[in-house]
């Protein structure tokens, strides 16, 4: 049985605000919430977090075409970027995914609808890294089933790709569809707007409660940036997404993709391979014809 203990100098329950508590967690799911100290019952946890000047919070759920991400500067519309998928193989989508992935998680995103016309390879991506992942398919493209091991299928619409679903210029989900970066620093609601893509998708909210599955990340506000930021009130914390504060853990179920700051799944060879892949692509023929 894998049990973790996070203790903070608040909590963001996504609901209220808990000054000095703490989340037990087993097996993935929220065990106990509460004010510290921590109860004798809840003794030698398999992971010990967090810590005083650290906010506890919900992690988010994003919409992103992160096999496309790492050429963001041709300034892909929907209908090139499908062309793309076409192009590519499995293995060369999971390849490009990772820099995006590390980036997202990097922002607090546990779960990701991942822009694509096949799953395959975002099966793979979270049965190989941990996390949550869905599918946003592409409202033009027919015929993609999700297996019930995936968070679920949103609709996606853009330029060249017409019919329902989110579109890709839409600013009231936390949709990166087409962005230049995945920063969430200018994007206001943030918590809100991830909340309203897990609404649609048939997800439950995230909400750090008892008997929930745990979607959390860790905020170190113990120095810069955003240091003492955890003394604010609940509206001022609240806003913690897009502050640029110090991640300093990062929770999905029983996965662990962030300690200390680092990345536990994605190293610094993953994050080469996708950029030697990229200078392969940009000299491809196929994608100079996309891009005329």
């Amino acid at each position: 049985m894998v049990s973790m203990l996070i203790t903070g100098s608040s909590i963001f329950t996504g609901k209220e605000l808990i000054r000095d508590g703490y989340v037990f967690i087993e097996d993935g799911k929220i065990k106990e919430v509460g004010i510290q100290p921590v109860p004798d019952e809840i003794s030698e946890p398999s992971l010990v977090l967090g810590g005083k000047g650290r906010i506890i919070a919900p992690s988010l759920t994003a919409i992103a075409d992160i096999s496309t991400f790492l050429i963001r500067f041709f300034n892909l519309k929907m209908n090139k970027r499908i062309e793309l998928y076409k192009m590519l193989s499995k293995k060369d989508l999971f390849t490009l995914s990772l820099p995006s992935i590390y980036e997202l998680n990097m922002h607090g995103v546990t779960t990701i609808f991942a822009e694509s016309i096949d799953v395959s390879y975002i099966i793979d991506l979270q049965d190989k890294l941990g996390g949550f992942f869905g599918i946003a398919a592409p409202s033009c493209i027919d015929n993609i089933s999700v297996p019930p091991s995936l968070s679920g299928k949103i609709e996606v619409s853009g330029y060249g790709c017409d019919g329902k679903g989110i579109s890709e210029d839409s600013n009231d989900y936390l949709t990166l569809l087409g962005k230049r970066s995945y920063n969430l620093s200018k994007i206001e609601n943030v918590y809100e707007k991830s909340e309203k893509i897990r609404a649609l998708a048939g997800l439950p909210p995230n909400i750090i409660k008892e008997n929930n599955k745990a979607e959390i990340v860790v905020y170190d506000t113990s120095r810069p940036p955003a240091m003492n930021y955890y003394k604010g009130t609940l509206d001022y914390i609240k806003n913690i997404y897009n502050e640029n504060a110090i991640i300093e853990s990062l929770l999905a179920g029983e996965d662990v993709l962030i300690d200390i700051g680092g990345h536990l799944r994605i190293g610094q060879k993953h994050l080469s391979e996708a950029e030697s892949l990229i200078e392969k692509i940009v000299n491809n023929a196929k994608f100079q014809q996309i891009l005329a």
